[in-house]
């Protein structure tokens, strides 16, 4: 039995588990051993990441206008879709392991991620509605550790537990290994089995791997006085006695995530590195009328000023 307490609640509820399960691709995927880039090697990026998002299925009495499924147990509409989508996102159903000199690599083995369908008896609105109220403590139910899946080698790169509320709605857990993928990656993977839970044939974007493109050349010779600017620029500006720091904040797309229920009431991200949370924040979050999961940044301007850019010109290209 968890429990949650809060300043403006508190009430205990059960979650009954199905036995976890490994969902494998729908389809045929090659046999390959994928290698990951250094920023994915970076030993503090070895870290899990959890995203819960809470979804309604009733409004009042009346069946959810958005629900595209009837009386259909979510799990069953997840299990199906993400099937599907791990065809071409077949990487993720395989294994991280270390390589030569301790590099990381995945192993394109087809055994799939790991799935929990359960039912708690609560409602979406004990929860706190559109206001989820997030309790580590009860993570172990809405989110069972499967026991040994919490490592980053030899264990599967997702976990994902659909809970079904008495309310009708949902809460979807999941649990990523961070150097397969960052929230931008997994958003894009989830918007495919979001794509085939509604009724898609294919995924409206087709992966492509190029890790490559972020791995240093070992004989590369690299002219400091030409691509330093934004390491240049935080140096001088960290030790200047007029430091002019600026904060902004970047989010992703988790809450616009539409499995043929509407999009997500509410969502929560925490990342778990060496079993310490060390950082959270709380979706949906409205900014000049886009939303997605918080992210702070705290930059000197200039340097500020160029990560904007960046980021702005990565947002055009993803949007063409």
């Amino acid at each position: 039995m968890a429990e949650i307490k809060s300043p403006k609640t508190s009430f205990k509820f059960n979650v009954t588990r199905q036995p976890a399960e490994l969902i494998p691709p729908a389809g045929s995927t090659p046999y390959e051993v994928k290698e990951l880039s250094d920023l994915d090697n970076a030993p503090q990026l070895r870290f899990l990441v959890v995203t819960v998002l809470a979804y309604k299925n009733h409004y009042g009495n009346n069946i959810n206008k958005h629900c595209l499924h009837g009386t259909v147990h979510p799990a069953k509409v997840f299990k199906e879709a993400i099937a599907k989508a791990l065809v071409s996102y077949y990487p993720f159903a395989g294994r991280v392991r270390a390589a030569t000199g301790g590099r990381l690599v995945v192993e394109c083995n087809g055994e799939g991620v790991l799935f929990i369908e359960a039912d708690a008896n609560v409602t979406l609105d004990e929860f706190g509605g559109d206001q989820f109220i997030y309790d580590p403590i009860c993570m172990t139910d809405l989110l069972h550790v499967v026991p040994g899946s919490d490592r980053i080698l030899h264990t599967p790169l997702l976990l994902i537990q659909v809970t079904r509320l008495k309310c009708g709605g949902f809460i979807f857990a999941l649990r990523l290994n961070h150097t397969m993928a960052d929230a931008t990656g997994v958003v894009q993977f989830f918007n495919a089995v979001a794509e085939f839970a509604r009724g898609a044939e294919s995924p409206s974007i087709t992966p492509v791997w190029e890790r490559n493109l972020l791995t240093a050349q070992p004989l590369l010779e690299i002219n400091f006085d030409k691509n330093i600017e934004m390491h240049e620029i935080i140096c001088r500006e960290t030790v200047t006695r007029s430091l002019d720091m600026v904060s902004k904040y970047f989010y992703f797309g988790f809450d616009r995530l539409d499995f043929g229920w509407g999009q997500c009431a509410s969502a929560r991200h925490e990342g778990i590195y060496q079993g310490r949370n060390f950082v959270s924040f709380l979706a949906p979050f409205k900014h000049l009328n886009e939303t997605g999961v918080l992210a702070p940044i705290h930059l000197p301007r200039p340097a500020m000023e160029k990560f904007v850019k960046i980021v702005t010109q990565f947002n055009t290209l993803s949007n063409l």
